[in-house]
């Protein structure tokens, strides 16, 4: 895992080092990064840049696919939904119509409501807003623990999205002021692998494969997704 790590964060800097020396040439997500448009006070230094470039590369690939395993297990352990997620996928995108073509995918009202909900009950990234007890400062008493200085504090997602101090419309998805930036993409990136497969393939659980113990066992964590949940 190290040594894929070190080579990913190459592959990162060397990319960040060609774009500083090009530019972007589009307002991309580097562009930004990088603050080409000069709107910060002071720009940023490429090892910065290339640090949030890896971010985002990691946050767009891992996320989708960790919810596309999350939603196939999801369907596949409810057959009566994925039934009916195959009934609208006929009936929207029948043959010759393109199985990835965007508009028909807006058409997809159920599968749209089997995502929202999956994101709900498996967030991509279960663990985020990471806080830490400031450095100097007396500790913290957090619902009655003792946090010492320089601790990191964690909200994992998956509890507070099933807190109704939190959410007053658990069944619901409401978007806010900090919604992912690229929620659009990746929903298309959804609706694309999602169109395709259940289209051309019947697809099922491997023979032996004990589904009901997958959330269990299976860490839902970048990286790990893949390696861990066959």
């Amino acid at each position: 895992m190290d040594l894929l790590l070190r080579e990913f964060n190459d592959f990162g800097q060397n990319l960040a080092i060609q774009c500083v020396k090009n530019g972007a040439g589009r307002m991309d997500i580097w562009y930004h990064l990088a603050d080409e448009a000069g709107l910060e006070k002071e720009k940023p230094t490429t090892e910065s840049s290339a640090a949030d470039g890896i971010i985002a590369v990691i946050a767009a690939s891992d996320t989708t696919a960790s919810t596309l395993s999350s939603l196939v297990w999801f369907l596949l352990s409810r057959p009566e939904y994925y039934r009916r997620v195959q009934q609208e996928l006929e009936s929207v995108i029948v043959d010759g119509d393109d199985p990835f073509d965007a508009n028909k995918h807006q058409e997809l009202h159920f599968l749209s409501a089997c995502i929202n909900k999956m994101m709900c009950l498996h967030p991509p990234l279960p663990t985020n807003g990471r806080r830490q007890v400031p450095l100097g400062q007396p500790g913290r008493h957090i619902a009655g623990q003792f946090i010492p200085e320089g601790t990191s504090i964690y909200r994992p997602a998956y509890a507070l999205h099933r807190n109704p101090a939190y959410f007053s419309h658990l069944d619901q998805f409401l978007l806010g002021p900090a919604n992912c930036i690229g929620q659009k993409l990746a929903r298309r990136e959804l609706f694309a692998v999602l169109s395709g497969l259940f289209k051309a393939f019947e697809v099922r659980f491997a023979e032996g494969f004990e589904a009901a113990r997958w959330p269990e066992g299976c860490a839902i964590l970048l990286w790990l997704s893949g390696r861990r949940c066959r």
